[in-house]
């Protein structure tokens, strides 16, 4: 049986399968149907509406508590016979497809643009770090101690590794190594 490669794998979801989303939420279908529809796995139709969803209140919301229904699938209220109801006293779910694309996009541009370092918070960084490696702290040690401090750890290692900072001309103590992976040996049966 040869499986057949799917088109949409492993890209990101597209403003017509956010339109599509809201669309079957509405029509109350299942994660599991939405993402057969739009050739996505169930649980990325999950984490979408879980983490792009918006409250809306209106004055007949009396109940700052959650809903029971909101508690399991599909968590907003797209779908529920109340949601345009007076008799639903809760704070209302709502996933929309423009608002989670916009979110989308933000998220991408920001996550392309880098951390924004200027040479002041550099040497700031350097200072800090390199004083205390000088006093013989780790990294993560100096991480976690300095909320000051304006990029990650991986960030700092990497800085260290390229010689950026000024106390990289030492070595660093206690300096992470990981083992290297053993190779799995494959035993492959021949019929007999």
């Amino acid at each position: 049986m040869v499986k057949k490669e799917n088109p949409k794998k492993n890209k990101h979801l597209l403003t017509e399968d956010r339109r599509e989303i809201e669309e079957c939420l509405c029509k109350r279908m299942t994660f599991k149907a939405i993402g057969k529809l739009i050739e996505k796995d169930p649980t990325t139709v999950s984490y979408e509406v879980k983490h792009h969803r918006i409250e809306h209140r209106n004055s007949f919301v009396t109940n700052d508590g959650a809903c029971p229904l909101l508690l399991k699938t599909p968590f907003v209220c797209n779908g529920c016979p109340k949601r345009s109801s007076s008799s639903c006293h809760f704070p209302r779910y709502y996933y929309r497809a423009a608002p989670a694309q916009d979110a989308y996009k933000k998220l991408l541009t920001s996550a392309r643009e880098g951390i924004p370092l200027n040479k002041e918070e550099f040497y700031a960084n350097d200072r800090i770090i390199s004083e205390n490696l000088k006093n013989g702290q780790h990294i993560y040690q100096i991480m976690n101690s300095h909320p000051e401090i304006t990029c990650s750890k991986s960030s700092v290692y990497r800085y260290f590794n390229k010689r950026y900072l000024s106390a990289s001309v030492t070595d660093l103590p206690r300096a992470v190594k990981f083992k290297t992976r053993k190779s799995r040996v494959r035993i492959t049966f021949l019929p007999v």
